[in-house]
This record gives structure tokens, C-alpha cells and sequence, in this order.
């Protein structure tokens, strides 16, 4: 498959404003115990960012050198939530790299016949694997799933070549019934036990 290239140059540190106000993003790419201060172009990022694949490797075209990337963090403002800074790695394609990939829930429809509903405890999932092996998600079929159960990451499986990271025991959804169902059966239980008390007295 194609990797994305991402094209930037070089800029000045302590002008970022100027930067965006000029349709550039400020970045920053770390890479051999270095860093460097470049500027994305605004409209490109925002395109990467719409494929999903924000995360994944992609080719970071720097003034007429391209060298395999990672996009390790992406800020954004808090309120309006338009991009402000870009932190990339410059990687190589036969050492392993760790990132976060986020989890893709499916068969919610088939779970929800059942009445269930998943409640989500954990976004993404720490891996380790080369940079070609990386999933862009990592995803959870929930449809055989009942109320009540909890997935742990390390019930998650992984791709081939794929490391998790993140700890085993780390509880990364549950199902739980509606709020209404679940008051009715512990109505119920509470009535059936008052019923069997109303016996055992009866019976004394």
C-alpha cells in the first residue's frame, strides 16, 4: 500500500501564530537524539486527518528529502478545536516503534438485540511492531458478547508481528444492560427474595 506523503518546511522556532496565520501548522520532528522545527501545510494535515490513518507511517517530504514518519501527537485548542501543533518521528523501517492504535468496536448491532450496550473504558491499545506492520485499528467484535462481560486488552487479539504494550489486565470495555432494565431486574430479585422470606415464615 502507498504511504501518504506529508510535505513540510523548515521555519523559525517562536513565530507560530504568524505560521497559522499564514495557512502553515506548526511541527516539530524528532529523529537520531535531534529536533527540528518545520511547518505542515494546514489543508494537507487536515486531509490526512480526515483518512483516519493520522497515526500510521507516511512519507515526510522536507525540502526535497523524504524520510519514512510517524505522527507521535496532534494538539488541538481546547474550545474550538482547531489544530494547533503536530509532533512527528522520524523512524526506520526495520526497528520496531510503539504507538497507540485505537480500538473499532463492531457487531454493536447484534448486541443490541440482546439489549446490550457497550460502554467503552479505553480508546486505544500501546503496541509495539515495525512500522510497515502497524494496524491503522485495532478492531472488537462485541456481537457475541453478554451483559455483564468486561474485555481486558489481553483478551484483544492482535495482528501478526503486533506487540501489546499496553498491560494485560487492562479492562478496555464492558456491556452493561439500560439503566431501566437493570433497575427492573433488581427489582425483581428484590421482590423474589421477599417472596421467600413471606414463605419461610408462612411455613413456621
Amino acid at each position: 500500500m502507498e504511504r501518504p506523503v506529508l510535505h513540510a518546511r523548515r521555519r523559525e522556532a517562536g513565530h507560530p501564530n504568524r505560521e497559522r496565520r499564514e495557512g502553515w501548522l506548526p511541527a516539530v520532528v524528532y529523529g537520531e537524539g535531534a529536533s527540528e522545527a518545520i511547518a505542515l501545510p494546514r489543508r494537507e494535515f487536515e486531509e490526512l486527518v480526515a483518512t483516519g490513518n493520522v497515526r500510521g507511517l507516511l512519507d515526510l517530504e522536507l525540502e526535497g528529502t523524504t524520510a519514512p514518519a510517524m505522527v507521535a501527537e496532534v494538539q488541538r485548542h481546547p474550545v474550538s478545536g482547531l489544530l494547533l501543533h503536530v509532533d512527528l518521528h522520524r523512524v526506520a523501517l526495520d526497528r520496531p516503534v510503539r504507538a497507540e492504535v485505537p480500538v473499532v468496536v463492531t457487531g454493536e448491532e447484534e448486541l443490541l438485540k440482546r439489549h446490550g450496550i457497550v460502554e467503552r473504558l479505553l480508546d486505544e491499545i500501546e503496541v509495539e511492531a515495525l512500522p510497515s506492520a502497524l494496524p491503522e485499528e485495532i478492531p472488537v467484535d462485541v456481537g457475541g458478547l453478554e451483559p455483564g462481560t468486561t474485555l481486558t486488552a489481553g483478551e484483544i487479539r492482535l495482528p501478526e508481528g503486533v506487540r501489546r504494550i499496553t498491560p494485560a489486565e487492562e479492562p478496555v470495555l464492558t456491556i452493561t444492560l439500560p439503566q431501566i432494565e437493570e433497575a427492573e431486574a433488581a427489582g425483581g430479585a428484590e421482590a423474589a427474595e421477599g417472596e421467600g422470606a413471606a414463605a419461610g415464615k408462612g411455613g413456621d
